[in-house]
């Protein structure tokens, strides 16, 4: 559910005289570098790409904690290198979108301003 804090837990379901067992879950904490301001990016518009990221790397749950400035990834173990990846690819892309519109806001603005001085 997007927006709302709540992490998985170990949950054990009992089926007739079966239990099944949902797979342990670990949490995988990974850093942020970059602008907090550009988290909004790397999380999508209601959780878009978290949620495409979960699917994709078959965790069960991600998290940006603002104050901790850093992603939580639950999920069973063998899971976790996948999405960590994914969202350090998706950080760094960011940063670099970041970087091209501000390199080509530059160069609209000194165009204009050599247009000014004729």
């Amino acid at each position: 559910q997007s927006g709302v804090y709540n992490p998985p837990t170990m949950v054990t379901f009992e089926q007739g005289p079966t239990l099944i067992c949902a797979p342990e879950q670990h949490v995988r904490y990974v850093n942020v570098d970059i602008n907090p301001e550009l988290m909004k990016f790397v999380i999508g518009t209601a959780g878009y790409y978290f949620n495409a990221i979960t699917r994709a790397s078959g965790v069960s749950y991600i998290w940006f904690d603002k104050q901790m400035n850093r992603i939580e990834v639950y999920g069973p173990i063998w899971c976790l290198d996948n999405a960590e990846k994914r969202l350090t690819d998706r950080m760094t892309h960011i940063e670099w979108v970041n970087i091209v519109n501000k390199v080509k806001q530059f160069q609209v603005n000194s165009w204009s301003d050599e247009s000014d001085d004729m």
